[in-house]
């Protein structure tokens, strides 16, 4: 075989491997998102990519598969009036309007400000519309046969911890194929823990959106980018920090 035609095989089977995946952040913050974004890594918008989200959160909502999640019975201002609260503890930072907001409220993009318009309340319902479609589009993943990547920054304290979360995930969705990918500073990250479905990586201190080579190197370990020697990352990492900071809404919400 030509070492032409050699070449065009590896590069389409690294192209159709990464394109038959989907990378999905379970929090704890947007971090994940935000480089999941920066890398193109980041087909489609979900329900997790703009909260605060604590890992107890996390499992409940996935064991009870969304219910109730923007219901505005369950919904409390968080005590620094820069967010709202729902049943299950997540808070939204970047969803609801905040004083001198005049943009639109069903965008991808999330809305940076500071305290929450009174009427925040007059927000739900678009707000509401983004994340249902936002849960049906997970749904749809996790019931699909692409190999799903499960994103969780922070928030996992051990072993145990993520072995309940990858329990949950092949609870609710036993016949989808995935791995969840456990970043964390402690120093039980040092080391994989070999544990089936679970990835764990070690962060000396906690990544930023825009920390690159920590990123890359997750990122490449997963298979999930191939050769970047060419391509300015920090500048497309930048370009992406600065664009979240404004409410563009260019990804499918």
């Amino acid at each position: 075989m030509k070492k032409s035609t050699m070449c065009f095989l590896i590069m389409f089977i690294n192209y159709n491997s990464i394109h038959s995946s989907e990378c999905i952040g379970l929090g704890e913050v947007c971090t994940v998102a935000a480089a999941l974004e920066a890398f193109n890594l980041r087909n489609a918008a979900y329900p997790f990519d703009w909260t605060i989200s604590e890992y107890e959160s996390i499992c409940k909502v996935l064991q009870e598969d969304f219910k109730d999640f923007l219901h505005s019975d369950y919904l409390s201002v968080r005590s620094d009036f820069h967010g709202i609260i729902n049943k299950y503890g997540l808070v939204f930072v970047h969803d609801f309007p905040p004083l001198e907001y005049t943009g639109a409220l069903n965008i991808d993009a999330p809305i940076t400000g500071g305290i929450l318009h009174p009427n925040w309340m007059n927000a739900l319902p678009e707000i509401e519309k983004k994340y249902l479609r936002r849960i049906e589009r997970f749904r749809d993943v996790c019931k699909s046969n692409k190999k799903v990547y499960f994103i969780r920054h922070q928030g996992i304290r051990s072993q145990n911890d993520a072995i309940t979360l990858r329990d949950i995930l092949k609870r609710s969705y036993p016949n989808l194929d995935f791995t969840l990918v456990i970043i964390g500073n402690d120093d039980s990250f040092n080391e994989s823990w070999n544990l089936p479905h679970i990835k764990n990586y070690y962060l000396k201190q906690t990544a930023v959106w825009n920390d690159v080579k920590s990123w890359q190197v997750i990122f490449e370990d997963l298979g999930l980018i191939t050769d970047l020697k060419n391509t300015n990352t920090q500048d497309r990492m930048n370009y992406y920090c600065r664009k979240y900071n404004t409410p563009n809404g260019d990804k499918t919400v």
